[in-house]
C-alpha cells in the first residue's frame, strides 16, 4: 500500500512539473528580517512589543511570513521565510515587505535569551539577552 501511495504522489509531482513548463521554479526559504531594539531589563508577566520587518528583494517572492519557535521557558528563535515562484518571467525589482509585532510576555523570572535570524547578514543571529525582574 505504501508504495502505490508513493508511486501515486510521484506521478502527481511529475505531471505537475511538466504542466508548470521547464522554466518553472518555486520554493520556500528564509528571508532577510529586522527587529526592533528590546529592553536590557523587562518586568514580569508585561507585554513588550517587538516590531519585526521582514524583507524579499523582488516581485517573484510571495507569502511571507515570520515564525517564533520556543525552545524553552526562555529562549525563543524568530525567523522569517517566504516563498520564491517563477514561471519564467522577469521578477521585478520591488521589495516586498511583512511588517508584523509580536508582543511577548516574559512568565519566568530567569534570563531569557532572543534570538533573531537575519540569513544576509555576516553574522546572520543576533541574540539579545534580556533580564527579567518581578515588580
Amino acid at each position: 500500500m505504501k508504495i502505490k501511495i508513493f508511486t501515486i504522489l510521484t506521478a502527481v509531482t511529475i505531471l505537475t512539473g511538466c504542466l508548470e513548463g521547464d522554466n518553472y521554479i518555486r520554493y520556500r526559504d528564509y528571508i532577510p528580517m529586522k527587529a526592533s531594539l528590546l529592553p536590557d531589563t523587562m518586568i514580569l508577566n508585561e507585554t513588550y512589543n517587538i516590531s519585526i520587518l521582514a524583507t524579499a528583494p523582488n516581485s517573484c517572492w510571495h507569502s511571507l511570513e515570520v515564525f517564533v519557535n520556543t525552545e524553552s521557558d526562555t529562549a525563543y528563535f524568530f525567523s522569517a521565510s517566504a516563498t520564491f515562484e517563477n514561471h519564467g518571467e522577469v521578477c521585478n525589482p520591488e521589495v516586498v515587505t511583512l511588517d508584523t509585532i509580536i508582543q511577548f510576555t516574559p512568565t519566568v523570572n530567569k534570563t531569557h535569551l532572543l534570538h533573531f535570524y537575519n540569513p544576509s547578514d555576516l553574522n546572520p543571529i543576533r541574540i539579545d539577552t534580556v533580564y527579567i525582574k518581578a515588580e
